[in-house]
């Protein structure tokens, strides 16, 4: 952006001035929130928004806490008034916004956030999601302590428009924002259909039969020990020298998997000289795919599995679990997906969880492969939908990232 002429790249038609240098405070007023002792929280009352009441944008009533409406001391919140994280034990986690959406009776914002009631919440909404807004925040963190005050929010500057501009541009970013809600909802209701029909699909506790069924198929269902479908592989440490290679054999580690099923591109490489050298064993998985999970920290494991098609090593954080050719890969991977692998971690210094009690879960299987494959080809189908919708949404986040970017000057 070029700040000589101070306009954006990208503008409605019909707008022509500059925009000007102004105070952050110029656009709005800041009020703080309320400082409550332990004994005053309670059941019901005056709800207090925190810092776990803001994610991704949105005001989420989740882990909410009240207080007894007699110590409220501080003002109500407003639809369309912004709150501002300012003080957190994470550093990133300040400047964490969102806007209110609707009338909230009886709310108040906590101590360590800040209320803005600006003359047009949607344009300052959009303002705070800007790199610009940002790199005031960082500008502004304290050495020793997390936080921007209301002194810092007075001394920050912006390029603004006009007000009719802002309420335009305001406007533009609320619909935008719907549209993300939108697609989001989509994927949420993809979700819950893949809950539903992994629960009607498979038996359920010490049934025989499932309660849907594809035409055709009558016999009980069998258990199976996971030991019997596949085995498991553990994983070797990783040569220093070899980082940052983009040839070779792909090493995955814990910062490689992701919440799906999805595969995407390793970071690391590992030369075949090096393998030889070091004789490990290079997991081959190509007949019917294998799936590489965290083997330490319990969250870590419950969260993050991924599906392997091409040969690959782990490093000795992960495991992977080798599906055997006689069953069907999709039908096994929704079978784990259903695992309460919870049950499983060993508590210590680090959690963690081996394959030896892996091997002895017990899963309902089809005796008949054709029923696998009917079932694994369904859930199948719906990972891809959900895969496609969450590509759809990033791509849409992306947009916005950019719009941002040339719709504001920096």
């Amino acid at each position: 952006m070029n700040v000589y002429k101070a306009v954006p790249n990208i503008r409605f038609n019909g707008f022509e001035d500059k925009w000007k240098i102004n105070r952050l405070l110029s656009i709005t007023t800041v009020y703080s929130g309320l400082t409550y002792k332990p004994e005053d929280i309670q059941t019901s009352g005056t709800l207090v928004l925190r810092s776990s009441n803001i994610q991704e944008g949105k005001i989420i009533k989740k882990d909410c806490v009240y207080v007894n409406s007699s110590v409220v001391n501080s003002i109500n919140v407003e639809k369309k008034d912004v709150i501002l994280v300012v003080r957190n034990g994470s550093k990133k986690l300040i400047g964490k916004h969102a806007i209110v959406m609707q009338n909230m009776k009886n709310t108040v914002i906590g101590a360590f956030m800040s209320g803005l009631r600006p003359k047009n919440g949607d344009f300052l909404n959009a303002l705070l999601n800007t790199e610009t807004f940002k790199k005031e925040v960082f500008r502004s963190l304290g050495a020793t302590i997390n936080q921007i005050t209301n002194k810092d929010l007075k001394r920050m500057k912006f390029y603004l428009p006009f007000s009719y501009e802002q309420q335009k541009i305001g406007n533009f970013f609320t619909k935008l924002d719907k549209l993300l809600d939108l697609q989001q909802q989509k994927i949420d209701k993809l979700e819950l259909l893949k809950k539903a029909l992994l629960q009607k699909l498979f038996p359920r506790h010490d049934a025989r039969i499932p309660e849907f069924r594809f035409k055709g198929f009558e016999d009980e269902w069998e258990p199976k020990y996971l030991g019997k479908l596949g085995f498991f592989e553990s994983g070797n440490g990783f040569p220093k020298n070899e980082q940052g290679k983009k040839i070779g054999i792909p090493f995955f580690k814990v910062s490689d998997l992701g919440s799906s099923f999805k595969l995407t591109k390793a970071k690391n490489y590992v030369a075949p000289e090096q393998i030889k050298s070091n004789k490990w064993k290079v997991i081959d998985p190509t007949k019917n795919g294998a799936i590489v999970f965290a083997k330490i920290g319990a969250a870590i494991f419950l969260n993050r599995k991924r599906l392997v098609m091409k040969p690959f090593l782990i490093d000795n954080n992960l495991m992977a679990y080798v599906i055997s050719e006689n069953v069907n890969r999709n039908f096994v991977m929704a079978n784990i997906q259903m695992i309460n692998f919870s049950k499983f971690v060993q508590v210590g210094a680090i959690p963690s969880i081996n394959s030896g009690d892996l091997k002895k879960i017990k899963i309902s299987q089809p005796i008949n492969l054709s029923e696998q494959q009917k079932i694994g080809s369904l859930l199948s189908k719906v990972d891809q939908l959900i895969e496609l919708e969450n590509k759809k949404l990033q791509n849409f986040q992306q947009v916005k990232k950019c719009l941002l970017q040339n719709m504001f000057v920096e």
